[in-house]
């Protein structure tokens, strides 16, 4: 898995990627054994020295194509 985080305060952001198994049930699939590549974003809202929100976007379109589930773009 590799990331990044640029921290510009009171916010810091990591920009994620890495490859996983599908070995369980995701989005309403059954688990397919396939090896994908997964990616995302996670933004955290920071007050006193500790995360106080955090937001997440991760590209499940891109997970679900990659398992057949969606036809590819």
């Amino acid at each position: 898995m590799t990331m990044s985080m640029p921290a510009i305060l009171p916010r810091a952001r990591i920009r994620w990627q890495g490859q996983v198994t599908h070995q369980g049930p995701f989005y309403g699939l059954p688990p397919t054994g396939r090896q994908i590549k997964a990616s995302g974003i996670n933004i955290y809202r920071i007050v006193g020295g500790k995360v106080d929100a955090e937001w997440e976007q991760t590209d499940s379109l891109g997970m679900l194509q990659q398992l057949g589930a969606l036809p590819a773009a």
